[in-house]
């Protein structure tokens, strides 16, 4: 899967995400603690949504603005 500009994957889950926000939302814990992955189930908990392409959103958009994105 081609990565380009804020888009990234996470070394630890595998999992893609479409921004640095929405990789930064699926980690839970503490720092040096329990710092952990959120599961699909904990990351659909938190509103996020995972795009046809693989990537993972931090919201659902709204149809007239995802028919001009691509992700």
């Amino acid at each position: 899967m081609k990565l380009s500009g804020t888009r990234n994957q996470c070394r630890a889950c595998n999992e893609y995400f479409s921004s640095n926000e929405s990789f930064d939302m699926h980690r839970i814990g503490e720092h040096g603690k329990d710092r952990r992955c959120a599961t699909p189930e904990e990351m659909l908990a938190k509103k996020m949504v995972k795009s046809q392409r693989g990537f993972w959103l931090r919201r659902e958009r709204k149809k007239e603005t995802y028919e001009n994105y691509t992700v």
